[in-house]
């Protein structure tokens, strides 16, 4: 008589729960799909498979990948099938051990189903009774103690049900990940909307600009201001050559920000030339500590009238009190003075803020600034006043176009450089008179080379826009006078 074959557990969390192995085989594992289902974390998908050989009295087990398996007491190669006979000792994992046993075949007409095999997702193996099968073997009568076996329409039922729990399951998993996705989507619009990538000055998206300035005069005509955010939280120190503010800008003024003017006279600042006061002015911040200038001071022109006023910027990062600043700063030079204005926020809002301190310059000058603006020169004309003075009048005598205008401008700032080292005011003021003179001379003068260069670009007379550009260049010879550098850029607007 053909024999059947059963497992038997004896250790984990199956122990003393017996299953019979179908001609089709069995497979043992932690999966859905399994036959025999083990919910330990150490047993694979489909841990082993038991298939009976049909022509003779044995088991084969195959074992899944890395699926660790001990038989009768020695561990299986990676996907290594075995034999296994009557009364073989089968490990899998850490804990979870059966026997295999025969029985005859009389004894395994009907299939038994254990009452907890949904949760045990063991449905769809047989399992028996191990008393049964021992008095099977025995020989006894088997009818009184015999396990209640299910027909096939509560077997039916069963899996049923199974699957309808199955699919509250999907169910759940499903609306829980729509409700997590709209809750992403809502914080991504919410971010979008609402959070302000670029920090903006405070009330321009609201087209409410509300500033707060603060006026310096230097001498005759030194005349300029900066300007700075009006908050509700706004904290301001003013002295006489000096301004500290503490406000906030952003769409919603919540970022923290600090700007600092500071106005110093310079000791023989009417003999040190720009570069130099700067220079000397760098090496003295960079000895503070954590002060780091970041890349190579670049020349802006902080107003875009006649020759303009030329200054310093850059970027630096500085330390105080263990928090990270960081910052544009603006150097300018007028006369014996030097102009330094810091604008500043915390180190973390820096990638946001940067657009908008290095966008907006927060100073402006007056138009008498700009109009008698002049630098100190590299190196002083040795001449005496009253020498400079036939110089420069001389020059301006001329027709503009014969005109020296290097020659002008070198005696002249030469001449009030003097004359304020020698607290010669009346000189100071002839001087100053020539300067605006001068300065009339040059504004007519390119007002009519803009006119003139506009006609011949409007009538493609190529060879005359070229001999003004050259001539431009000679009359403004130098990077510090705004009008050199727009008849660079090919720019002839008034």
């Amino acid at each position: 008589m053909k024999k059947q074959y059963t497992i038997r557990f004896t250790s984990g969390e199956l122990a003393g729960r017996c299953f019979a192995v179908k001609n089709e085989g069995l497979v043992i594992g932690g999966s859905d799909d399994a036959d025999v289902r083990c919910t330990s974390a150490e047993i694979r998908a489909e841990h082993v498979t038991l298939l009976p050989q049909l022509n003779a009295d044995d088991v084969l087990l195959h074992p899944q990948k890395s699926a660790r398996v001990v038989v009768n007491g020695k561990s299986l190669a990676d996907q290594t099938d075995v034999i296994l006979r009557d009364g073989d000792e089968v490990q899998l994992g850490k804990s979870l051990r059966f026997v295999l046993e025969f029985a005859e075949t009389a004894a395994f007409q009907k299939y038994s189903v254990d009452p907890a095999g949904d949760e045990a997702d063991t449905s769809d193996a047989t399992e028996i009774d191990s008393t049964a099968d021992a008095e099977s073997a025995a020989g006894t009568d088997t009818k009184a103690n015999a396990t209640r076996y299910v027909s096939e329409a509560e077997l039916s039922d069963i899996r049923g049900y199974t699957d309808i729990q199955k699919r509250k399951k999907k169910m759940r998993v499903t609306t829980c990940i729509t409700l997590l996705l709209v809750l992403i989507g809502g914080l991504c619009m919410y971010a979008l909307f609402s959070y302000e990538h670029q920090l903006t000055w405070p009330g321009v998206l609201d087209h409410q600009v509300a500033d707060e300035e603060y006026q310096v005069s230097i001498g005759k005509y030194g005349q300029f201001m900066i300007f700075y955010p009006k908050t509700p939280d706004m904290v301001v120190k003013k002295s006489k050559d000096s301004c500290e503010v503490m406000s906030q800008i952003g769409k919603k003024k919540n970022i923290p920000c600090h700007w600092v003017l500071s106005i110093n006279t310079l000791e023989n600042g009417f003999r040190t030339p720009k570069e130099k006061s700067f220079d000397d002015w760098k090496r003295k911040i960079q000895a503070q500590d954590g002060f780091i200038i970041s890349g190579n001071p670049t020349v802006e022109f902080f107003s875009r009238r006649g020759c303009g006023i030329p200054g310093y910027t850059f970027l630096y990062q500085r330390q105080y009190n263990n928090v990270t600043w960081n910052g544009i700063a603006i150097y300018i030079r007028y006369e014996d003075k030097e102009i330094v204005l810091l604008k500043e926020v915390f180190n973390r809002y820096w990638e946001r803020a940067r657009s908008l301190l290095t966008g907006v310059s927060c100073i402006s000058f007056a138009p008498s600034m700009v109009q008698n603006y002049w630098e100190v020169p590299e190196e002083l004309y040795s001449s005496s006043l009253p020498e400079l003075s036939k110089i420069v009048l001389r020059e301006l005598a001329k027709d503009c176009e014969q005109s020296s205008w290097k020659e002008i401008r070198d005696s002249l700032a030469s001449a009030l450089c003097l004359a304020h080292i020698a607290k010669n005011q009346d000189e100071i003021n002839a001087f100053e008179g020539m300067l605006h003179l001068f300065r009339q001379t040059q504004s007519i003068w390119f007002a009519r080379r803009c006119l003139y260069f506009s006609y011949c670009k409007h009538y493609g007379i190529v060879k005359e826009m070229q001999r003004i550009r050259v001539e431009g260049l000679d009359r403004f010879f130098d990077l510090s006078d705004y009008r050199y550098n727009k008849i660079c850029d090919d720019d002839w607007s008034l």
